[in-house]
């Protein structure tokens, strides 16, 4: 399994945990403020530019 497919997982991973956050909210159990959603997008953000570098470098030939 290479890493790239493992920053996968974690994007779909943090999408659930957004999922869960948001129905957690709906139904009263906690407070799923504006803080902790920028924290989130951050996050998705970082894996995102993360994936990008890996694949573009993957695609590039070598420099001589």
């Amino acid at each position: 399994m290479d890493f790239a497919h493992f920053l996968g997982i974690a994007r779909g991973a943090l999408a659930e945990l957004d999922t869960q956050l948001e129905l957690a909210h709906a139904y009263g159990y906690l407070a799923y403020t504006e803080e902790a959603r920028a924290g989130l997008e951050s996050l998705a953000r970082q894996i995102n530019a993360f994936m990008r570098k890996l694949t573009s470098d993957t695609t590039k030939p070598p420099s001589l």
